[in-house]
């Protein structure tokens, strides 16, 4: 293959003479190029893509050490010879250094003496292209070495923070069965003393009330572990809704004054600054935060009081929200900061001896903090061992544009709405369905039921289901309203309900279930359900779901299927 030759600002004389001293070379085939000025020679050079570049030096020295500079510059790594008609050292050193690989006189040029500085020139650029390669490869292998070790740092990091993880899970595990087995240790403690009938009439009270708030403890434990399981995979659904920020406050201080005075503790509410009558955010969320941090702070405390305070935090800038804080002060043990940096992790608490005397396992103040969070503010703490510790949650309050603001006095007085009765009114005459597996809950659901007025069939699985709820057209009573729930055997709630959708059914049917995600409740409502109610079964919402769901159907019980 001929090789390309550039020449820059050689004469045409000149020109003729490299041309017959480089056709004397043997065996060598070439093309000329010619650049009459030196500034032509890097684009020249690169859009024919030259072998070698012969450049005369008798002219402008700055052009031509410009041009070799800036051809080395932009990686060409081919010969380059100077040829010059006067002998110039410091000229030769300059556009040696320049990337030159010879300097020749022309008088002393002939083919022979040509030929051997090419092949030395050549061999130079072979050894520029070797060296080029190495340093790529050098610079990939530093790379590749820099990403490997970052790699294994990233593994030894995932590593440890597994480690940890595990280590803060089975610690938790440790603290979950105790707390699951002390409940169930009062639970069926007392259930074998009430077989027995050992117990005197206060005694029986006593242990039923002690029955049920182990029971109330195991639900929340519970409850718990599925809020944080549905908050990382992100499937809680916050509402949005107006109440009263002032009488949450209220009502959770009221409601917790017992176990305050339990303890010994003094449990008070301030409001500090006006306060929005009224916030749209989610209230069951923002009061399981409060009664999270009010419940934390009188287990903590020992003697003095637990102070509930609430203020608005207007914005900073027009783009933030108006946000509503809501502190839990206490005079307890306190935290230094180690125990901080902690406490917001899930299955952690402050230190393992905490735990045990203590109890608890350690999920409440990870799902406050994710909730905060969720309602557009944050959880921080500010503690000192010894002397106390202050919570403070925040929460977007919504839009507020028309929203009275009460004065700490107002606020004060908020009046809570009035608890439902513990006697619950009867249910108007019906005829409830009601389809559970489990024979405990079925004999429980209709004692409860009966006691209140209605007549209940209960059945065993959805198969006996489906056939009783369209027994009408056999003469059966009509069913107003079906129970049912979703895990049975034989035929399954969804697969019951949709057989009696299918088959004309058009009473309410509500599903009865322990599956207490939102995505049990989705596929239940798509399935042809009502509504959606999750066990342990709470009477009095439990009545007031089915006195709803009569009230809001006047169609027939059934529609017989076609024969």
């Amino acid at each position: 293959m001929a090789k390309k030759i550039l020449s820059i600002e050689v004469s045409a004389a000149e020109n003729a003479v490299l041309r017959r001293y480089l056709e004397e070379i043997p065996g060598f085939a070439f093309e000329l190029f010619h650049a009459t000025e030196a500034s032509d020679a890097v684009t020249l050079a690169e859009s024919e893509d030259v072998h070698l570049v012969l450049a005369s030096a008798d002219r402008e020295i700055d052009a031509i050490e410009e041009a070799i500079s800036d051809l080395r510059e932009r990686g060409f790594l081919r010969p380059v010879l100077v040829l010059s008609s006067r002998e110039d050292t410091d000229a030769a050193v300059r556009l040696l250094r320049a990337g030159a690989d010879d300097f020749l006189l022309k008088r002393r040029v002939s083919s022979r003496r040509l030929a051997a500085a090419i092949a030395d020139a050549e061999a130079r650029a072979l050894r520029r292209h070797a060296e080029r390669k190495l340093e790529s490869q050098a610079v990939q292998l530093s790379g590749m070495l820099e990403r490997e070790s970052l790699a294994l740092r990233q593994i030894e990091v995932a590593m440890e923070r597994v480690e940890a993880a595990n280590r803060s899970k089975t610690s938790f595990l440790a603290n979950m069965s105790h707390e699951i087995r002390t409940p169930l240790t009062a639970i069926l403690g007392h259930t074998e003393e009430l077989l027995r009938d050992e117990l005197a009439p206060s005694d029986r009270d006593d242990a039923l009330r002690t029955i049920h708030r182990s029971g109330e403890f195991l639900l929340q434990i519970v409850s718990d572990i599925l809020d944080l399981s549905k908050i990382e995979a992100g499937r809680l659904d916050l509402e949005k809704m107006p109440f009263s920020p002032a009488r949450l406050v209220t009502d959770v201080r009221n409601s917790m004054d017992t176990r305050a005075r339990a303890r010994g503790v003094e449990l008070r509410a301030e409001f500090r600054g006006p306060i929005p009558e009224t916030v749209h955010a989610d209230p069951t969320r923002v009061r399981q935060i409060a009664v999270n941090l009010v419940g934390n702070a009188i287990k903590f405390t020992a003697e003095g009081e637990v102070v509930i305070g609430l203020r608005h935090l207007s914005p900073a800038t027009e783009d933030e929200p108006d946000r509503l804080e809501l502190s839990v002060r206490d005079t307890g043990i306190g935290m230094d900061e180690a125990q901080i940096a902690r406490i917001f992790e899930a299955f952690s608490q402050a230190d393992t001896s905490t735990t045990r005397r203590f109890g608890g396992t350690g999920l409440g103040l990870t799902i406050c903090d994710r909730l905060a969070r969720m309602m557009g503010g944050e959880i921080s703490v500010a503690s000192e061992p010894g002397r106390g510790s202050e919570f403070r949650a925040t929460f977007s309050t919504g839009p507020l544009a028309g929203v009275r603001f009460l004065d700490p006095e107002e606020a004060a007085r908020v009046k809570l709405i009035r608890e439902a009765p513990d006697e619950i009114d009867p249910l108007p005459p019906c005829r409830l369905l009601l389809a559970e597996d489990n024979a405990v809950n079925r004999r429980l659901i209709t004692r409860m039921l009966e006691r209140l007025g209605a007549q209940v069939l209960a059945v065993e699985n959805g198969r006996e289901a489906v056939h009783a709820a369209l027994r009408e057209s056999d003469g059966a009573p009509p069913v107003d309203l079906v129970l049912m729930d979703l895990e049975m055997p034989v035929l399954d709630g969804w697969g019951a309900t949709e057989e009696l959708r299918a088959a004309g059914f058009r009473r309410p049917i509500v599903a009865l279930t322990g599956n207490a995600m939102e995505t049990d409740r989705q596929k239940s409502l798509l399935a042809g359900f009502d509504a959606f109610a999750t066990k342990p079964v709470r009477r009095g919402a439990l009545i007031e779901l089915i006195r709803s769901q009569l009230a809001a159907t006047s169609t027939p019980a059934a529609t017989p299927p076609t024969r």
